[in-house]
């Protein structure tokens, strides 16, 4: 897991985010959470639409052995 951290509009700087990964990296079927704490230096981005936002990402850095069943993911913020 990693978010946007340099402010551009293309967000070309991610950095690792500590996550409880209830999902076991997408391998577990149901509704299920990823959750974290918002980091001080996380930052805005116009990527897509011109409107800025804030990005995080989940980046596979190896192959899966099994491929993963989320089919829906949403933010809630609290």
């Amino acid at each position: 897991w990693e978010y946007c951290s340099a402010a551009s509009t293309t967000c070309t700087t991610w950095t690792a985010l500590s996550v409880t990964d209830n999902t076991n990296s997408f391998k577990t079927a149901g509704t299920n959470s990823v959750t974290f704490t918002a980091p001080t230096d996380i930052v805005t981005s116009a990527v897509f639409d011109g409107i800025a936002r804030y990005y995080v990402r989940a980046r596979a850095t190896t192959a899966y052995a099994v491929q993963p069943l989320a089919t829906q993911i949403s933010a809630i913020f609290q």
